[in-house]
């Protein structure tokens, strides 16, 4: 006999073992699971019998598969999530649960592949990082189980950005400050510009430390608010402070140590128990100079040039500018001014020049001055005084310069001081008016006393003291004035109105700025 298939599933193969005997073999396929009608027949070569039965394929389940899970980080406070995915061979839906781990760690079903691990440490939970954890995906029978690992952080904490030195620099100049922060997490922080003006840049150097530049040009002079921000990519602090751009005039400095960078050449104290020393921290560089006053007393002290920076002057008429910066350090407040005289020989010529006062402040100051020439070949002789509030007070000055104005011309011939001249009232005017670009205000007094100019603008907002608290005898004066406001930035073209207060009584007058 012949053993054959007569029908059936094609996992169904019937083979002949001998002339009586044969073998029916099913070898159904995962999917093949149910039941089946299937034949046989057994055949002579001519007739043939055939007998009918029934194959039943029972399921066999697989497992699932979890792919695997990324370790996790978190801050406390803060919750993170991660998507999960796994897959079954038989196409059951899957569960995914939480297999281990801590209790702020949740594990959800989102469809039949994917779940979603959530995570949400609270505060304290950090002390216990890394946390060992799992998740367990299932078909309902079987199951697959992955590990990884949570860590969690404290809470991101700010940085802190260290306070920021106010920044002086000349026109044309440059100038560096180093800043430096840190971030109690240890992040990396970067350094950028909050706000400021366009020459000021700003430069992250490594995690901890940035730098500020600045650059400005010619017509920059003035006072700017700026600040910087450090951040740790997150979170960030913002330190404020000032930059001040100091005018530069025409033509060479004739002081060829006025920033102290290297020593104290040229300078030395002025009155009987005043000390300097050169100290770290400047207005345009590294370092300034310190002026200590005496220990009892509060009269004026200072810092005197020596020898004289300007030991020949020129002609008759030439207007000598003499600019410092100033501050105080100690919380000082006393009235920091320049003097200037003109010697020929131990004979002085005319008065001595007062420059406006300023109270001093921890931010830098500049005081500035004109003198014009009487005798050609005179010395000048320049002091930068501090009229203190205590005795032993301290003051710095920095970024010292005396400048030959160009075109500088003497003040008219009417208010020259001489000693057989005797006004007959106070008076005052300006010439030339308008500025061009500056100018010089003549005055006369009746009486020996101390003066005060200022300037003010059409709506009575003051500009400028030109002189204040310098005693002058009766007679006639003169005052360049320069057509620049307090800060030194140039006048806007308009009406200005100055005021001489004198001690006979006050004064006033209206010149005109044209640009």
């Amino acid at each position: 006999l012949t053993f054959t298939k007569a029908g059936g599933p094609s996992f169904l193969t019937v083979t002949t073992t001998n002339a009586t005997t044969g073998n029916i073999h099913l070898a159904p396929g995962f999917s093949d699971a149910g039941t089946y009608a299937a034949s046989a027949s057994a055949s002579d070569g001519s007739l043939s019998d055939t007998k009918p039965f029934q194959i039943t394929v029972t399921n066999v389940n697989r497992a699932p598969t979890l792919n695997a899970i990324a370790n996790m980080t978190v801050a406390e406070g803060a919750t993170a999530d991660q998507a999960v995915t796994g897959s079954d061979p038989d196409g059951d839906a899957l569960t995914f649960t939480k297999g281990s781990g801590p209790t702020f760690l949740t594990v959800t079903t989102t469809n039949a592949t994917a779940g979603n691990i959530h995570v949400a440490p609270g505060a304290g939970d950090a002390a216990g990082s890394p946390y060992a954890a799992s998740v367990t995906t299932s078909d309902g029978a079987l199951g697959d189980t992955k590990p990884f690992v949570i860590t969690v952080r404290l809470a991101n904490r700010p940085p802190t950005l260290n306070a920021i030195a106010d920044m002086g620099v000349n026109e044309g100049s440059t100038s560096d400050q180093a800043i430096t922060g840190s971030d109690p997490d240890g992040d990396a922080l970067t350094f950028t510009k909050a706000g400021g003006p366009s020459f000021l840049t700003v430069t992250t150097t490594n995690a901890t430390t940035g730098n500020i530049h600045l650059a400005p040009a010619s017509g920059n002079a003035g006072t700017y608010p700026a600040s910087v921000s450090a951040s740790d990519g997150s979170l960030s602090d913002v330190k404020t402070f000032s930059v001040i751009v100091a005018s530069v005039g025409p033509g060479p400095n004739l002081v060829t140590n006025p920033s102290f960078e290297t020593n104290t050449t040229g300078w030395a104290s002025y009155t009987t128990g005043t000390s300097i020393q050169r100290v770290p921290g400047g207005f345009d560089g590294s370092y300034s100079l310190e002026v200590t006053g005496p220990a009892t007393g509060t009269a004026k002290f200072g810092v005197n040039d020596s020898p004289n920076w300007v030991s020949s002057t020129s002609a008759v008429g030439t207007v000598y500018r003499f600019t410092a910066w100033v501050r105080s350090t100690t919380g000082a407040t006393g009235k920091a001014q320049l003097q200037v005289r003109e010697w020929v020989g131990s004979t002085r010529q005319g008065l001595i020049t007062l420059s406006p006062s300023v109270t001093l402040a921890p931010g830098w100051q500049m005081v500035t001055v004109d003198r014009v020439v009487t005798t050609a070949g005179s010395t000048l002789d320049l002091q930068v005084l501090d009229g203190p509030i205590v005795a032993g007070e301290v003051f710095r000055t920095d970024n010292i310069s005396i400048r030959v104005v160009p075109g500088g011309s003497p003040a008219p011939a009417g208010p020259q001081h001489t000693a057989s001249s005797s006004p007959r009232a106070l008076a005052a005017f300006m010439a030339p008016n308008p500025l061009n670009p500056d100018a010089t205000l003549a005055f006369s007094t009746t009486q020996e006393g101390s003066i005060r100019v200022r300037v003010y603008d059409t709506a009575g907002r003051y500009v400028r003291t030109l002189v204040e608290g310098g005693s002058v005898p009766a007679g006639y004066h003169a005052i360049r004035f320069d057509g620049r406001d307090a800060s030194g930035r140039r006048l806007a073209s308009g009406v200005y109105f100055y005021l001489l207060e004198a001690k006979e009584g006050s004064v006033r007058g209206r010149f005109v700025v044209r640009r």
